[in-house]
C-alpha cells in the first residue's frame, strides 16, 4: 500500500512481543478465577482471591 511517495505502510516498523511460556503458578491462579475459586495451593504456599474468605 503505497501513501503519495512514501514508504509501504507494511515497512513502518513492526511491534515485537515476546512471548512469555506459562509456568504452573500462573495456570494454577489462572484457573482459579475462572471457575471461581476462594483460594488455590501452589507448592506448599495458600493463595487467596482477596474477594472471598474462608471459615
Amino acid at each position: 500500500m503505497e501513501c503519495d511517495g512514501q514508504e509501504s505502510a507494511d515497512s513502518n516498523g513492526a511491534l515485537s512481543m515476546p512471548v512469555i511460556p506459562m509456568n504452573t503458578a500462573a495456570e494454577a491462579i489462572i484457573n482459579m478465577i475462572n471457575q471461581g475459586q476462594i483460594q488455590v495451593t501452589i507448592n506448599g504456599f495458600t493463595v487467596s482471591n482477596g474477594l472471598a474468605t474462608t471459615q
